[in-house]
């Protein structure tokens, strides 16, 4: 994506230009669905949160810097978004899972299940919690989208060599707060 392209649309985007957002959507609702799908493991609701992750740019347009990485702000929109989800999604899951022990002592299944998705919900938790954003941000789109370091790089307008260092930066977190988790 063009930098100064990118600067020019998000300077008319501030001022309320519909057609610079439209083309602004046009050009990052693909990098930050699937930022996103990736996060959330479900595409409904992950498009649900980058339709409101676009809603909340716009509604907040003012708060645009044009020379900073739109994918970087919108991908903290999103990353917002989808750790709301995740604690609505707890609460729901807490409260099932008590219906459930209620309903069916006893069933070791559901308790497998239930042990399963807490991991994984753990290691999510702590990839959004414990990695600063665009750490989380460029782990994400290498270890989970499958983005090579030279396809972040040209994504977010930085070198290789930084994403490089922020992929070991948070695999070297993960693997300290995991290991105090687990």
């Amino acid at each position: 994506m063009n930098n100064q392209s990118d600067q020019k649309l998000l300077a008319e985007v501030r001022g309320g230009n519909r057609d610079a957002f439209k083309e602004i959507f046009l050009r990052y609702h693909e990098p930050v669905f699937g930022f996103t799908v990736s996060r959330i493991q479900d595409r409904d609701i992950a498009s649900d949160i980058v339709q409101e992750a676009f809603v909340r740019a716009w509604k907040n347009r003012q708060s645009i810097k044009p020379k900073k990485p739109f994918f970087n702000y919108l991908a903290t929109i999103a990353s917002n978004l989808s750790k709301d989800h995740f604690r609505h999604q707890a609460v729901r899951q807490k409260h099932e899972s008590q219906i459930e022990s209620k309903l069916y002592p006893g069933t070791e299944n559901v308790e497998d299940h239930q042990e399963k998705e807490h991991l994984q919900g753990k290691i999510l938790e702590a990839i959004h919690t414990y990695l600063p954003d665009k750490c989380r941000n460029i782990f994400i789109l290498s270890r989970i989208e499958g983005f090579s370091s030279k396809e972040i790089a040209e994504m977010m307008n930085l070198s290789v060599r930084t994403v490089e260092n922020q992929l070991y930066r948070g695999l070297k977190i993960l693997k300290k707060k995991l290991s105090r988790l687990l």
